[in-house]
């Protein structure tokens, strides 16, 4: 199986445990993959903001 069907087969457990720490912001980059950040926006809806090259984030 190519390893980016294994790493795919984590995004939902992952996820998951992302619960586990109460993060109010998750800031996915294009490394992350579409399918990862899908299922994070699904999941934490707005607390998800996908980044690029030269956004500003202000804290």
């Amino acid at each position: 199986m190519p390893p980016r069907c294994l790493n795919e087969r984590i995004i939902e457990e992952t996820v998951a445990d992302f619960e586990q720490f109460d993060i109010d912001l998750i800031l996915p980059g294009h490394c992350t993959g579409w399918r990862a950040t899908n299922a994070l926006e699904l999941s934490y809806g707005e607390r998800v903001v996908p980044i690029a090259v030269g956004m500003k984030i202000n804290l």
